[in-house]
């Protein structure tokens, strides 16, 4: 799990800066050259934490291949 300190910090790409008029952030993505109102670490940690959660269901979910499970190979 991402630690608090690893959740303040903008993901790759991004730069925060504020509006000159209303003093509101916004953020700028360098991939794509956009800008947004919306702090893109909402969004990119939400994300994380789904992965997360689905990788571990994966490997929870996951059989574990035994010689029990392998059919046995007969040579002639």
């Amino acid at each position: 799990m991402a630690e608090e300190s690893d959740r303040s910090q903008l993901p790759a790409g991004w730069e925060c800066r504020y509006d000159i008029r209303s003093g509101r952030p916004y953020f700028i993505n360098h991939f794509n050259r956009t800008t947004t109102w919306e702090d893109p670490r909402v969004r990119y940690w939400q994300y994380s934490q789904y992965i997360q959660s689905q990788n571990s269901m994966a490997l929870s979910s996951a059989t574990t291949i035994t010689s029990q499970d392998m059919p046995l190979q007969v040579s002639k």
